[in-house]
């Protein structure tokens, strides 16, 4: 099958985009000829995935899904500049089409780009990617829904995560149920597993190969996943604190994901080291007694399943995946508390004293069978083939 993957925003590291690669990477490993088409903001190819195979140029920094420093969110745009982003990347998807010639094309975003994908397409299957960042735009820019809701509803299949992104996609988009595709997020289970040996043993090795400044076997290993300016950082890091100290010595990892923090530091037994590559984030979930994910509801999904992957207990202190988990192997390994200091300290210390009766190898195991992007590819694969 020939299959073109649209992002109509530059593909980076969100969880949003590292799934729509995997999706790309999983359909070309499997025998489809699959063509990646990116947005790219002036001079930044080299920031894109190396799995890209085509860009279409704009002469602009693209919108922004989200506010992110340097780009415009859509709602701050006016007719002109959407008029010309929108037919900037419209020459660039003509382009490709004509030349890859697809069988069915799958957008990233349920927003514009996958609006305009199934207004010009007129011949080619057209799905799309529903985030919880769509939904939130669509709240945000009702003005553009105009441009989005009729080509949208005609689309062959929208994919989802969750339920609350399923209910979101019909109410404000009108998308028929029978259309809508609820799959779990995938996990890269090469390299998301369980430690070959311990997780202590897991944990130093880590430590020793990326020369990172954490203790090589503290007393207990949490890691939490946030930006660092995350608002609720401050009461994570208190909350451990008071759990270190309950413990009597250095025992939190605290890893941050974003760009703010560019020097680690230590204070009261809580190590905080700066954004890690997802080889050191394996590596450490692998060794690791907690996750507590913080970021996005996509973010948080994709945490949550990597640290489950390796057998690693979770924390969640959001109320961002009300949903989920639902299944009971899952839901196993997963505890969520109100965001408050003591409720965090107390599940803190429940969860470390069940990891001390082993790792969960079965939720491991589960994670692995069900969840790869292998076996996420084979369910999406069954929607392509309905939808020609």
């Amino acid at each position: 099958m020939r299959l073109l993957f649209f992002s109509p925003q530059p593909l980076g590291a969100s969880a949003e985009d590292r799934a729509f690669v995997s999706l790309a990477r999983e359909a070309r490993r499997v025998g489809h000829r699959a063509s990646l088409l990116s947005v790219a903001a002036p001079g930044a190819c080299a920031a894109l995935p190396r799995e890209v195979t085509e860009t279409v140029q704009l002469p602009f920094l693209p919108p922004s899904m989200q506010s992110t420093a340097g780009a415009a969110a859509f709602d701050a745009l006016d007719e002109e500049d959407l008029d010309r982003y929108l037919e900037a990347f419209e020459r660039g998807l003509v382009r490709a089409a004509k030349r890859f010639d697809p069988q069915l094309v799958h957008v990233n975003y349920l927003w514009l780009g996958a609006a305009m994908a199934r207004s010009i397409l007129h011949d080619v299957p057209v799905v799309a990617s529903c985030h919880s960042v769509d939904l939130e735009n669509a709240g945000r820019c009702p003005q553009l829904l105009r441009r989005v809701i009729p080509p949208v509803r005609e689309l062959q299949a929208v994919f989802t995560c969750t339920q609350g992104e399923s209910r979101g996609a019909g109410s404000a988009y009108g998308i028929r149920s029978d259309r809508l595709q609820q799959l779990c997020r995938g996990v890269d289970t090469q390299r998301y597993r369980p430690p070959e040996t311990t997780a202590t043993a897991s944990f130093a090795s880590a430590v020793e190969r990326w020369s990172l400044p954490l203790p090589v076997r503290p007393t207990l290993r949490v890691m939490v996943l946030a930006d660092a300016d995350d608002p609720e950082l401050p009461l994570l890091i208190n909350a451990l604190r008071s759990t270190c100290e309950g413990a009597g010595g250095p025992i939190a990892v605290l890893c941050l994901d974003g760009d703010a923090m560019t020097s680690p530091s230590e204070e009261d037994g809580v190590f905080v080291i700066g954004a890690s590559s997802e080889e050191v984030r394996a590596e450490l979930l692998r060794g690791s007694h907690l996750v507590i994910p913080r970021g996005s509801a996509a973010e948080i999904l994709g945490y949550t399943l990597e640290a489950l992957a390796c057998g690693c207990r979770v924390l969640l202190t959001c109320e961002k995946l009300t949903a989920w988990p639902t299944d009971e192997v899952l839901a196993k390994g997963v505890l969520r508390v109100a965001p408050e200091a003591a409720a965090i300290s107390a599940a803190v210390s429940e969860l470390l004293s069940r990891s001390r009766e082993g790792r969960l190898d079965k939720t491991a195991l589960y994670v692995a069978s069900r969840m790869s992007w292998e076996a996420i590819f084979r369910s999406v694969e069954r929607v392509y083939a309905a939808a020609l």
